[in-house]
């Protein structure tokens, strides 16, 4: 099965944002991950952990794209559906 099958509403994914952006759907929604998308094509994965280990705590600024902080490419790592 791949990825984007396995999706089901629309709070699973989100385009590029910005991490302030993705906590308030994160938050919203109740989930600690989301696929981020570009079209049809899924270019990451950011979790909860990421905002915090990656982002805030490296002091980086809530205005910053997610994709800074992202797992790229997921579906090409090994284990991954």
């Amino acid at each position: 099965m791949k990825v984007r099958d396995a999706l089901h509403r629309p709070s699973d994914r989100l385009a590029p944002a910005s991490l302030a952006e993705t906590a308030t759907v994160m938050a919203e929604y109740n989930v600690g991950a989301v696929l981020v998308v570009e079209g049809d094509s899924l270019v990451g994965i950011v979790t909860d952990r990421d905002l915090v280990v990656r982002a805030l705590a490296s002091g980086q600024a809530a205005g910053e794209e997610v994709g800074s902080v992202m797992t790229l490419e997921p579906s090409h790592r090994p284990g991954w559906c």
